[in-house]
């Protein structure tokens, strides 16, 4: 199980950032359960709900580009930028979709939908289910194209407790492939801190300062325009 985990986040081929994220799943789930001698089963639901949390903090926040194509960005991208837009969003994950929780169900419902058919069966090779099994069922949407939706898998007991007995050393692992593949195609500072963290940083707050800036120059200290109530921020070295 060690080495066909290594293979598949250091390893394998990899167009865009899919299986590190199903590898993350994969790890968190299992930190988190009970080790009992059954095999678990997991929704495709539980699965796309946290490909939101894990890119909609890489996307909101740092406008991570996940593909190597230029000028294209995965299905994933392309549905939290559908729903949130494209500007940076201040607020943290949980903050942000407090008070929509229709619109998180929305989009977790496209992700499982058009976002999961293809890592599932091609995480592991072909043929090879050493960490859970999955289960399709076909179905032919209004237009007669048949499309695969997603159910379930089921990770089986040895896989658990191998994730959960090495959480530490295989999260490394999988952070610092994370990182090499974005660092590739992204110009963004500290991605191996970003990408480790996966949510909002605790820091102290920066408001304290506004009102001492405000004095030395109520403007823009670069472009020297007005600066307006209500959107003002503290500049930040780094973005």
């Amino acid at each position: 199980m060690e080495s066909l985990f290594i293979h598949i986040v250091a390893k394998g081929r990899k167009s865009n950032t899919y299986k590190f994220a199903l590898a993350k799943f994969l790890l968190d789930y299992s930190k988190n359960q009970r080790l009992e001698e059954q095999d678990y089963k997991i929704s495709f639901g539980e699965i796309a709900n946290k490909f939101l949390e894990y890119y909609w903090f890489q996307e909101c926040k740092y406008k991570f580009k996940q593909d190597f194509t230029k000028d294209k960005n995965p299905k994933v991208i392309k549905i939290i930028q559908e729903y949130c837009g494209t500007n940076y969003i201040p607020e943290s994950f949980e903050k942000y979709f407090k008070d929509k929780e229709s619109l998180k169900e929305n989009i977790i419902s496209d992700i499982k939908k058009d976002c999961l058919n293809d890592v599932i069966p091609r995480f592991q090779p072909k043929e090879q289910n050493d960490y859970y099994i999955h289960f399709f069922e076909n179905k032919t949407d209004n237009k007669g194209y048949k499309r695969s939706s997603c159910e379930y898998i089921i990770l089986n007991s040895k896989a658990l407790k191998f994730f959960k007995n090495n959480y530490e050393i295989l999260s490394k692992i999988l952070v610092l492939e994370w990182a090499k593949f974005l660092e590739k195609i992204n110009l963004i500072p500290q991605i191996i801190s970003k990408v480790e963290l996966m949510k909002d940083p605790k820091r102290s707050s920066l408001v304290k300062f506004r009102k001492e800036l405000l004095n030395i120059n109520s403007n823009c200290f670069y472009c020297s325009k007005k600066l307006e109530d209500g959107d003002i921020h503290i500049d930040h070295f780094i973005p």
